[in-house]
């Protein structure tokens, strides 16, 4: 409870808890605040956040529902409502959600890369690259937003623009083996080899056990 009084914001606490999955932490801070009727829209809403992250569907759609009845103007609850939605695979209702936050903050890069999700899980992929495309204006250095429009891209035939996606994710973060494996996968596909086989040594040198096993592969 004493969070709720003197932090900051203990929401900036659950955030960085979320991000390392101390989710039984983040409930325990929630439901302090909740009992001292701190910010009760927002504490419902990170509560049914965490139950999503935690992989609890049913409370997470408990949570939501009951947020949107007790505060039916507090617009994220369609956020929480998109990814529940998208992990039932019910991905036009997931991108229907993500879009009336959008509607209301078209600058909202969250909502925007979390719709070009659901937008490829439904094969359109240029309206998921145009979202990406909108995330990346707001936040050039969205790691994720990078990484999944190399993706698309690739999966498009678009390789020389899926390689400079590739390439930047790497400078923003520099152990995402999965970059450099994409990346290395398509120098091969271009016949260029010895690009290919410099992104394996690199991601060698950063601590890839993975590459070290692929390293025959690239490195003829």
């Amino acid at each position: 409870m004493q969070v709720c009084i003197n932090a900051q914001t203990p929401f900036e606490i659950i955030r960085k808890n979320i991000v390392s999955s101390n989710h039984q932490n983040s409930l325990s801070i929630i439901d302090s605040c909740l009992k001292v009727q701190y910010q009760i829209d927002s504490s419902m809403y990170y509560k049914g956040l965490v139950y999503i992250k935690n992989n609890n569907i049913k409370l997470a759609t408990k949570q939501c529902i009951t947020l949107h009845k007790k505060y039916p103007n507090f617009y994220e609850v369609h956020y929480l409502n998109g990814l529940i939605c998208f992990s039932q695979n019910k991905f036009f209702k997931s991108v229907s959600e993500f879009s009336k936050i959008i509607k209301i903050n078209p600058n909202d890069a969250k909502a925007l890369y979390n719709r070009s999700i659901a937008y490829g899980k439904l094969e359109d992929y240029d309206d998921a690259i145009a979202d990406l495309d909108s995330c990346l204006k707001i936040n050039p250095n969205y790691e994720m937003a990078h990484y999944s429009r190399a993706y698309w891209l690739e999966y498009l035939g678009k390789y020389k623009e899926a390689i400079e996606d590739y390439q930047i994710v790497i400078r923003i973060d520099p152990m995402n083996f999965d970059a450099y494996f994409g990346l290395a996968y398509l120098f091969n596909i271009l016949k260029e080899n010895e690009k290919a086989c410099d992104v394996i040594n690199n991601a060698i040198l950063m601590g890839s056990q993975i590459a070290t096993e692929l390293k025959e592969s690239f490195c003829k």
